[in-house]
């Protein structure tokens, strides 16, 4: 009959095809795993004014040699877009240790678009007053990056990370810098080493020192500079399902010969935030990256307060669909920029989270 022909194809499209785009995708066997968030997930589709339209999904996969051996590779995707750009970070790691957090792991990736606001000031002062480089994205750059690094807890409270990182970094409008002879890439090669120290272990802050020393002539990087950072977070859980999140940190460039890129690891405008944590708690969501991107240095503090019940759940109507509510205030002194603050309030539920 053709109302049984109907219902089977409605059965078809909503178990199969409709099921499978609002949950996660799963398999498993003894020796591996995968998993897919949902093609349509709420909260992986973000918008802001600045950035428009952005859509990401992540995947995790693992493959266990033994009990104590494995590999995982957990790449995100993301598309954003008011820039038309696909994003994506994949980092494939090799746990050897896990009692002492040992591992190697290769990330490549194309992150985030960085500004050169140098290479404008640099035609600017060739050229004074003939150029308007208004809506030609000369300061824009596409960052496609490779790190390869290896972890080890040395003591219960201390890891050590070593490794390198290398950028190649291409101009979004190339035309235009070939019209005034500036170079269309530059590259970067860079060792690092790492401590992240937990001396009260669950009970305080992580602590973490990170060193970055770019070389030249590896692989054509033509990019020379020293790069500290110091970064402190700690998550304070409080009875009621409640949660203070305490941030602060610094960073600083003491050798930079080349005054092209400042690209910060622990302080950046990130494209692939992983959720609700990331994306307000230590980001700036209105500071321009133009403007520490031209800073030598920044100072930087966070906090934020998140519970249950704090303003919106005692409304009528509305407060029942309110999982979490969060203050946040953000502050940052940076080279080129009067002290900055940011001050918010958000909530989320399982579906949506908001926030101004």
């Amino acid at each position: 009959p053709k109302e049984k022909k109907q219902n089977i194809w409605k059965k078809i499209f909503w178990d199969t095809i409709g099921d499978n785009l609002v949950t996660p995708i799963s398999a498993e066997s003894e020796e591996a795993s995968f998993s897919m968030s949902p093609i349509i997930n709420p909260l992986y589709l973000s918008y802001t004014q600045s950035r428009g339209v952005r859509y990401k999904m992540r995947f995790r996969t693992r493959y266990s040699f033994s009990q104590y051996r494995y590999l995982t590779l957990n790449p995100t995707f993301g598309y954003a877009f008011k820039e038309r750009q696909f994003y994506f970070t994949a980092p494939l790691r090799m746990t050897y240790n896990p009692k002492r957090n040992g591992y190697v792991e290769l990330e490549f990736g194309n992150g985030n678009r960085i500004s050169n606001t140098s290479v404008q000031e640099v035609i600017s002062k060739a050229h004074e007053d003939t150029i308007n480089f208004n809506n030609t994205n000369i300061d824009r750059f596409n960052d496609q990056h490779l790190i390869l690094k290896n972890n080890i807890m040395l003591f219960d409270w201390v890891d050590i990370e070593a490794g390198f990182i290398y950028h190649r970094r291409s101009a979004v409008n190339k035309d235009i810098m070939i019209q005034y002879d500036m170079p269309t890439e530059y590259r970067s090669f860079a060792p690092m080493i790492g401590f992240k120290f937990l001396p009260w272990l669950n009970r305080g802050p992580l602590l973490s020192i990170n060193y970055e020393r770019a070389i030249k002539g590896v692989n054509k990087s033509d990019l020379e500079y020293e790069r500290w950072e110091f970064d402190a977070q700690w998550k304070k859980k409080i009875p009621g399902l409640r949660l203070l999140n305490l941030r602060a940190g610094a960073g600083v460039y003491t050798n930079k010969k080349d005054n092209i890129f400042v690209d910060f690891s622990n302080f950046r405008d990130e494209n692939l935030p992983e959720g609700w944590d990331d994306d307000w708690s230590g980001n700036f969501q209105l500071l321009k990256s133009r403007e520490y991107n031209r800073s030598d240095y920044y100072l930087r503090g966070n906090i934020s307060y998140e519970s249950p019940m704090l303003v919106a759940t005692g409304l009528p109507y509305v407060g029942k669909y309110i999982e979490k509510e969060r203050f946040y205030i953000n502050t940052v002194l940076l080279e080129r920029s009067r002290p900055y603050y940011e001050l918010g309030y958000g909530f989320t539920n399982r579906y949506i989270s908001v926030a101004a």
